[in-house]
């Protein structure tokens, strides 16, 4: 089926978690952030701190806040 071949792709493009985070359409710590616009769609912003060992973006959405470090996900904020 096409949806199997997508996986399979996503599969090798990002890894297996990540395929996996994106068939769920759910934000996972430890997933990589190049496709969090694909799960949630366009950030309202996104925010960068870079340092002499790792870029940190922020993404901000209505209620909530991803953070990243070296494009892996590290934490999810959310306001209730």
């Amino acid at each position: 089926s096409v949806a199997e071949d997508m996986y399979k792709f996503h599969v090798e493009l990002y890894g297996k978690f990540t395929a996996d985070c994106m068939k769920d359409e759910k934000v996972r710590i430890g997933m990589k952030a190049i496709v969090i616009p694909v799960i949630l769609g366009q950030p309202n912003s996104i925010n960068e701190t870079e340092t002499a060992n790792k870029i940190s973006r922020q993404y901000v959405y209505d209620n909530q806040y991803i953070y990243t470090e070296n494009g892996i996900v590290t934490t999810i904020q959310t306001s209730r």
